[in-house]
């Protein structure tokens, strides 16, 4: 009615994504916080549900929210991946789980990924600024070839400012035909694996230091003069130190990087290849990769330390989990022949944690 003052009231939006969490946030405290919301618990309990603001810690906990709403650890863990706590989430919450790890795949996709600015590639040394990435400083060097149906990126370099490290995560080097063009995605990707972090100041080979990047795939002619390249990043951010993200923390307190990646790459690297270890733990099972992650061993030995040290006891190293398992210390590892020097070599790392 005219001069009711009743007005005309707006329908609500639909909920954030925060609003559907909080819904559920219930359900998964009852499900699973007296192991992963509790801080005074053993670290092999990763603590995503740890509070006061649990919506902040499970969003951040790696592989929780991801492109893939099925491949969420939320919705694998206790379903296809093995869980000591028993089932994973179930019935009317994985459906509240499901929805909400929806909603936020969705604002994943549609988030623009951090990019360089265009940039030409010269033959020669090429440096190319990550300052529009965020991270001020940054830089990817490379040699270039340019051979008309390819593009060789030979010493590929990721360099980290000296006021900080950086952490990068699959790197997409795109073509701009013409200089203008719709971005054409290499269609290898070949860097589609890469989890990657480089020290304040220092520089480290980007995967393994060589991309040759098909052309005539790409954009379905050779490349030109004009032609123009962009690299884009599914993450990139500026850390502190050394944290490898996801590496979690070790049996005996280990919180990240390793003390000594060279010590790692000389001892453990040639134990662990001659006792089948990365028949199972390099992404062929996805069980065992989910308990050890070695999937960058031989490419990025930074990230492979860091994963291996979440099974090394610090205070006890000869006791270590990645000690016992392959040595039959460990019933349930399926694999417990490994060789009589392995405990050796492995030690040869793990003594200099």
């Amino acid at each position: 009615m005219p001069g009711s003052g009743t007005g005309t009231s707006t329908p609500p939006g639909p909920p954030t994504r925060e609003q559907l969490f909080q819904a559920l946030e219930g359900g998964l405290v009852s499900n699973c916080g007296s192991c992963h919301g509790d801080p005074s618990r053993p670290s092999e309990y990763p603590k995503w549900m740890v509070g006061p603001d649990r919506y902040k810690t499970i969003t951040a906990y790696s592989g929780v929210i991801v492109a893939d709403v099925q491949s969420s650890k939320l919705l694998t863990v206790g379903d296809t991946v093995p869980h000591s706590g028993g089932p994973g989430v179930a019935g009317a919450l994985r459906d509240q789980v499901t929805s909400w790890l929806t909603a936020e795949a969705d604002a994943l996709a549609a988030a623009p990924l951090p990019a360089t600015d265009t940039f030409a590639v010269v033959a020669g040394p090429n440096t190319v600024s990550l300052d529009k990435t965020g991270v001020a400083g940054a830089t990817l060097t490379f040699t270039g070839i340019v051979s008309g149906d390819s593009i060789t990126f030979a010493a590929l370099k990721l360099n980290a400012p000296s006021s900080m490290g950086i952490h990068v995560v699959h790197p997409i080097f795109s073509i701009l035909p013409g200089g203008s063009g719709a971005p054409a995605n290499d269609v290898s990707d070949s860097f589609s694996n890469t989890d990657q972090t480089v020290d304040p100041g220092e520089g480290a080979a980007l995967g393994d230091g060589l991309l040759i990047l098909d052309v005539t795939a790409t954009i379905h002619r050779p490349f030109q003069a004009g032609d123009l390249l962009r690299v884009f990043f599914s993450k990139i951010e500026a850390v502190a130190g050394n944290p490898v993200p996801d590496a979690g923390a070790g049996e005996g307190g280990a919180t990240g990087g390793c003390n000594s990646v060279a010590a790692f790459t000389q001892n453990a690297v040639p134990a662990i290849k001659q006792n089948s270890c990365l028949g199972c733990h390099q992404g062929q099972n996805p069980t065992a990769t989910n308990a050890l992650d070695l999937t960058q061993l031989g490419t990025n030995d930074t990230a492979a330390c860091a994963q291996a040290l979440t099974r090394v006891n610090l205070a006890d190293k000869p006791n270590s989990d990645i000690l016992l398992a392959p040595t039959g210390g460990v019933a349930a590892h399926p694999f417990k022949n490994a060789s009589a020097n392995y405990k050796t070599m492995m030690l040869g790392w793990i003594q200099s944690e």
